[in-house]
């Protein structure tokens, strides 16, 4: 059941992407946000649309207008589009514990856009919650897939187990074996790919060596109690400490 209160960008009006659009234009992006599911997804009814926005939506130009400098609707196979970013502006972040949650869950998956979600907004889900709630089978989670994000032809999975000799200093490959080592054999059952991923955005973003990088990696997660760890919480600690590096 979707909700009946969102939340929504007020700062959507200075963003030059919007600006592009007509007033009919405009209006039709607040009536998807409003019409979407909860993980943003709007099934495309051209009749209704007319009615409430007072004109006939060229679906095509509104997308391209809507992406001119990236992708922020996706185009679905269902005649239905996507809001890719509407769970983290309005929801934030989700997690297994609660049934905003759950509803947000069980519709990417219904989807097929959870893996591509973990993906793009790793700092938006709450990995480890929707694990224990899918492997204790609580209420509502029964049969639902564990969280993973998709395998990439040449991505990291792929850097990390063909090409560990690598001695390129900006590669992630060597550094992120060492990290993970530090890691108990318990949180195997966490997406190593997506820490691995999440991880590398923050060694780029401080500009962190490679050899800086294993260091404070490694003597994070060796102290890290990963019983009761938080996955949002890890990376902030992750961030804060490059960020303090001299």
């Amino acid at each position: 059941m979707d909700t009946k209160r969102r939340m929504i960008e007020i700062k959507v009006w200075d963003y030059r992407y919007f600006n592009e659009l007509d007033a009919s234009e405009k209006l039709f992006y607040w009536f998807i946000n409003c019409h979407c599911d909860n993980a943003g997804v709007y099934e495309h009814s051209p009749k209704l649309s007319e009615f409430h926005c007072n004109s006939v939506i060229d679906i095509n130009n509104f997308l391209d207008k809507i992406n001119c400098d990236k992708e922020r609707i996706r185009s679905l196979n269902n005649n239905s589009i996507w809001i890719k970013d509407f769970i983290k502006v309005t929801w934030t972040t989700i997690a297994g514990n609660n049934n905003l949650g759950l509803s947000c869950y069980k519709l990417l998956v219904y989807h097929n856009l959870l893996e591509e979600f973990i993906e793009t907004y790793p700092n938006h889900i709450n990995i480890p919650s929707f694990y224990k709630a899918i492997k204790e089978e609580k209420k509502g989670y029964s049969g639902l897939p564990l969280p993973q994000t998709r395998p990439r032809s040449g991505g990291i999975n792929n850097n990390i187990s063909n090409n560990t000799n690598n001695t390129d200093n900006n590669s992630i490959s060597s550094a992120m074996e060492k990290v993970l080592k530090g890691i108990p054999k318990h949180i195997a059952k966490y997406p190593e790919h997506v820490l691995i991923a999440e991880l590398e955005k923050i060694r780029k973003k401080n500009r962190i060596q490679i050899d800086q990088f294993v260091t404070v990696g490694c003597e994070l997660v060796l102290n890290i109690d990963w019983e009761t760890h938080d996955w949002n919480k890890f990376i902030k600690i992750l961030d804060e400490n490059f960020n303090n590096q001299p």
